[in-house]
């Protein structure tokens, strides 16, 4: 009785030892191999293929998923995604084609440190890996496997897809099967060299007619893409041409109609009867009110003379501008945090404009009008942004980018002028790299269609004062509505100007202006922060003072 007694528990040691040692990793991920797009789907097939049924293939998604979750760097980073995805190795995998042949390099990571275990290499082909290779494949990477210690008990995640399905897919292979033939491969090398040797240079005499197959295909190819190619250039040799030959006939028309301008004004200038230059008042209440206006009459004592002028189609303006601009969150009240306050700042920078309208209504003595492009740019120059962290308050960097393409149409109507525009643009605030990242406040990218009009009211000949609103609709508003952030939600804005316009000698004139401009992202509650307190929408809201110097032509 004895006896038995100490040979069962001598078994059941021997089984646990047993088991201890075969704790080799269940959960595996594979990740993209890199290389020739066909040949690194092919080897990335053909290791999954042959992991053999004792492992667990986890997806990629979840693993990728879950680095960018988990927080901290090296080691740390590893270990705690590897828990949040239930991974214990990870694969990785390049292929180079060096010569005629293509090789793939296998390296195998331990999942919860990031250490490379080892790395191992085996040649490819287009039809994929052949079956001695699949056998060092399957040796090899059960080797390396088992230098890893997994988790036996751990369940695959119910987020992965059904391994059951997965292999016969992928042509899946019994790696014990793998290990033997390997291991017989080895033992009865002696019995069966001869013949290995003719089946190797037979391979070699197939690859060889492959290659010299491939060549005569790729030059069959090539002659086929350059007789494309010749084609393709001849086709775009004749669209330019006639391109060409359009913005010639355009050229001429536009040539003829500016000599007909120029001889309108010609004419009118010789029935001009003007006095002699010593009467001519040339003060500057004449230029700001027009010569033709009842007050330059007044000041002259009649001694002004109209002069007929061409219609301006340029405008280029130059100036600065100096913006006020914060953020306000609506959240739940009964919240436990709230979040961030971001007061408004000022903002200070450059901005500039250009305006082109090349077929005013009216050649002479006219306003801008008719069809035309604008182009406006703006960009802030030494502008901070005041926020507290665990350390106080501190002033950071604050770069404001923003940039807009419009079309107009122009009816001057009276002593009105009535604009109506599309445009598009977009309005960013992006914080330094200095701003503290304990610092919940997001940067913001807001890209926009928009639709609007704008009336000007000639209060002299040439001075005017005018006001306009725009719709916007965001395409996008940047990290504000990303997952980590806010999330998504539906988003609008709206911008209200005025301005002035002063004229000075010379063309030149002094434009003054001031925008109010507001946008809202109501979000759905996908965001991390909006489920964290409660957020249910903010307001991104600017007033902006412009003063410019331009001059039209």
């Amino acid at each position: 009785m004895r006896t038995h007694l100490i040979q069962l528990a001598l078994a059941a040691v021997t089984m646990l030892a047993a088991s201890t040692a075969d704790a080799k990793p269940r959960r595996v991920v594979v990740l993209d191999f890199d290389g020739p797009r066909q040949l690194a789907d092919t080897g990335r097939s053909a290791v999954m293929s042959v992991l053999g049924e004792q492992y667990n293939i986890v997806a990629t998604k979840n693993w990728d998923a879950a680095l960018a979750r988990s927080p901290g760097r090296g080691p740390q980073h590893w270990r705690q995604a590897s828990k949040q995805a239930g991974v214990d190795a990870v694969i990785e995998g390049w292929v180079q084609t060096e010569g005629r042949h293509s090789v793939m390099t296998i390296a195998v990571r331990d999942a919860a440190s990031g250490n490379e275990v080892d790395t191992f290499s085996v040649r490819i082909k287009d039809r994929g890996v052949s079956t001695d290779a699949s056998h060092k494949l399957a040796a090899q990477l059960d080797e390396l496997l088992g230098w890893i210690d997994g988790d036996i008990t751990a369940e695959p995640t119910t987020s992965l897809p059904d391994v059951r399905t997965l292999r016969p897919m992928l042509g899946a292979r019994d790696p014990d099967r793998d290990r033997k033939a390997a291991a017989v491969d080895d033992e009865d090398g002696d019995d069966d060299r001869s013949d290995r040797r003719r089946s190797k240079r037979a391979r070699r005499d197939d690859d060889r007619r492959d290659d010299d197959r491939d060549e005569r295909r790729t030059g069959r190819n090539d002659r086929d893409r350059e007789d494309r190619r010749v084609d393709r250039d001849d086709r775009d040799r004749d669209e330019r041409r006639a391109d060409r030959d359009d913005r010639d006939d355009r050229d001429d028309r536009d040539d003829d109609r500016d000599d007909r301008d120029d001889k309108a004004v010609r004419k009118s200038k010789k029935k001009v009867a003007v006095a002699d230059d010593a009467e001519k008042d040339t003060s500057d209440l004449v230029t700001l009110f027009g010569p033709e206006s009842k007050e330059a009459a007044i000041v002259s004592e009649g001694k002004t003379a109209h002069v007929p002028e061409p219609t301006p189609r340029f405008q280029i303006s130059a100036g600065g501008y100096v913006s006020s601009r914060g953020m306000g969150f609506t959240f739940d009240p009964e919240s436990k945090d709230t979040p961030p306050e971001y007061p408004a700042s000022s903002i200070k920078g450059f901005a500039a404009q250009v305006a082109v309208y090349p077929l005013p209504m009216k050649k002479v003595d006219g306003r801008l009008s008719g069809l035309g492009f604008t182009l406006d740019l703006a960009h802030s120059v030494g502008s901070i942004l005041p926020a507290k962290d665990d350390t106080g308050y501190g002033d950071y960097t604050l770069v404001n980018t923003s940039w807009e393409t419009g079309i107009h149409y122009r009816w001057p109507i009276d002593i009105v002028s009535i604009d109506v525009s599309a445009n598009f643009g977009n309005n960013t605030y992006a914080l330094g790299s200095d701003f503290p990242g304990s610092v919940a406040i997001p940067d913001a990218s807001y890209s926009y269609l928009g639709a609007g009009g704008h009336i000007d009211l000639n209060v002299t000949d040439h001075a005017t004062v005018g006001a306009g609103a725009r719709y916007m609709y965001l395409l996008g508003a940047g990290m504000v509505t990303e997952q980590d952030w806010y999330g998504a939600g539906k988003a609008a804005g709206l911008a209200l100007d005025g301005n002035f316009v002063i004229p000075l000698p010379h063309r030149l004139y002094v434009k003054g202006g001031i925008e109010y401009r507001r946008v809202k992202i109501d979000f759905e509650g996908s965001g991390d922060l909006s489920q964290m307190w409660g957020v249910w929408d903010v307001t991104d809201s600017q007033i902006a003072g412009t003063g410019v110097i331009g001059v039209q032509f």
